[in-house]
């Protein structure tokens, strides 16, 4: 299995379970969508995922100044961490999605970028798709409800844009079992 196909099957799951919820369960998906952009915890423990990726990239990327002093990274993690939860505590959890939205396309354009077929451009449009709606998130996190509001207060249209994540679900994990 290659690498692509392993990520294509991540991404499929997620999508494909969490539009699952809101098809089945679109009341309860609302609520939580509504809640989930001042969840304190919710927004701490993306905002720790967050810090911890980047510091890892960071110590991935061969600068000079980090390979001279990695302690100095390793020093700054939890004090960034702080200083996020002290003085980025509004809306942090939709600030945190925006910023997990950035990090993830990293492992799918890599994989995507070696992979021959054709089809791999489908993850790399979800991937620079992640990236735009985590620029959106992290820049402007209000847009949350703007974008949620729409669609999740009315049953029937949650029920619907479930359906087409479904759909957009089993077409990843088909790629992700067959084509890559």
């Amino acid at each position: 299995m290659s690498d692509l196909a392993f990520i294509t099957l991540i991404c499929g799951a997620l999508v494909f379970v969490w539009s699952a919820g809101m098809a089945l369960w679109p009341r309860g998906m609302a609520a939580w969508v509504g809640a989930f952009p001042r969840h304190v915890w919710a927004g701490r423990i993306l905002a720790a995922v967050d810090i911890l990726w980047s510091a890892w990239l960071l110590l991935q990327m061969r600068f000079a100044w980090v390979d001279a002093h990695p302690m100095m990274v390793y020093a700054a993690v939890p004090v960034v961490y702080v200083l996020v939860i002290l003085f980025v505590d509004d809306l942090l959890a939709a600030r945190a999605l925006g910023g997990f939205m950035l990090l993830a396309p990293l492992p799918i354009l890599e994989s995507a970028f070696v992979h021959p077929a054709v089809s791999r451009l489908i993850m790399t449009s979800f991937a620079y798709l992640l990236v735009i709606f985590g620029i959106v998130l992290v820049w402007s996190p209000f847009k949350w409800r703007q974008w949620t509001e729409r669609w999740i207060n009315q049953a029937p249209i949650t029920r619907a844009v479930g359906i087409f994540g479904i759909i957009i679900g089993a077409d990843m994990l088909f790629m992700g079992w067959f084509v890559y």
